[in-house]
């Protein structure tokens, strides 16, 4: 559906100007949601985390600036570097309604890298290079 078919005559509010709109992918995380505390989701802010610091992996290209964009479009300093921490976004992650991450990761695991990190023994492959943003 367009959003601008969302309204009553032209030249009227839309209705995700006066109605909070949720994109549900699927059944089952509607039903996550109506099986929620009522003021589950009701929180505001954001959580912003970008390029957080790990010795064993390079910077990853264009995801402090990323941070950056999106922490002035939604009004909130983001977590970057060694300001991205695990104890740093487990004290805000619960009190956030948005959380916009670009870090590092692994797909397969569900997980992300955060600073600090446990060093693993393993070299930095040669083959990684910085891109330009």
């Amino acid at each position: 559906i367009s959003f601008a078919a969302l309204s009553e005559k032209e030249g009227a509010q839309h209705l995700s100007e006066t109605h909070r709109i949720r994109v549900i992918p699927s059944l089952t995380t509607l039903r996550i949601i109506q099986d929620s505390l009522e003021d589950y989701h009701s929180n505001t802010g954001a959580l912003i985390i970008g390029n957080p610091k790990v010795d064993w992996l390079l910077p990853l290209p264009c995801a402090r600036k990323e941070a950056d964009v999106v922490g002035r479009l939604v009004g909130v300093p983001p977590l970057v570097d060694e300001k991205a921490t695990k104890q740093a976004v487990l004290e805000r992650i619960s009190s956030v309604s948005l959380i916009h991450i670009a870090a590092h990761g692994n797909a397969e695991r569900g997980e992300i890298a955060l600073s600090p990190f446990l060093l693993p023994t393993v070299e930095t492959p040669s083959h990684h290079r910085k891109l330009p943003c």
